[in-house]
């Protein structure tokens, strides 16, 4: 089930790309100033780009349901390692798998916007960079003091709300204290 979940992160991970670049599609803003801007596309296209996002939440809610009914039945339990800790999932209470599915994604799409963010970073080759640039947007103009401590602060503001629900669901130990 660990590949099965990490197949769907990429094909969800490859969804949220999509949508990303789709408004960077030298076809899509015909201006006719350039060679490119004269170009028609032979088919007009059915698809907006809500449609990529209403697709990554049709796939975090199907994989919860195949994880359910697939899950409880080999009694599969869904591991969250976050490398300080692991958040275990049972997958026979759909909500916690549902919570799973979606921060299993979260997880998943985190790693690779460290990754965009060590890349932007480094500011090096160039061919790699515009993409860089495209998935980061603004970000990629911050300097790098900035960037370099980005991570770390989002992630403890992210762990300090995601421990509130944790808490709640009984995943991770009750704290003694709120701060």
């Amino acid at each position: 089930m660990g590949i099965v979940d990490f197949i769907l992160n990429l094909a969800g991970l490859l969804l949220w790309l999509n949508w990303r670049s789709l408004k960077f599609d030298p076809l899509q803003k015909r201006t006719p100033v350039t060679l490119v801007g004269t170009l028609r596309p032979a088919v007009q296209k059915k698809f907006r780009r809500w449609h990529l996002l209403a697709a990554i939440g049709a796939l975090i809610i199907l994989r919860a349901l195949l994880y359910w009914q697939i899950g409880s039945a080999i009694h599969w339990t869904g591991n969250l390692d976050l490398g300080v800790i692991a958040l275990s999932f049972r997958s026979d209470w759909f909500w916690r798998i549902l919570l799973f599915s979606f921060l299993s994604f979260g997880l998943m799409l985190w790693t690779f916007y460290l990754w965009l963010l060590l890349l932007s970073i480094l500011a090096k080759p160039q061919p790699v960079h515009r993409f860089v640039q495209i998935q980061l947007g603004e970000v990629d103009h911050w300097s790098r003091r900035t960037k370099i401590f980005l991570p770390f602060v989002c992630s403890a503001i992210a762990w300090w709300v995601a421990s509130w629900l944790f808490d709640w669901l009984q995943i991770i130990p009750a704290s003694v204290s709120p701060w």
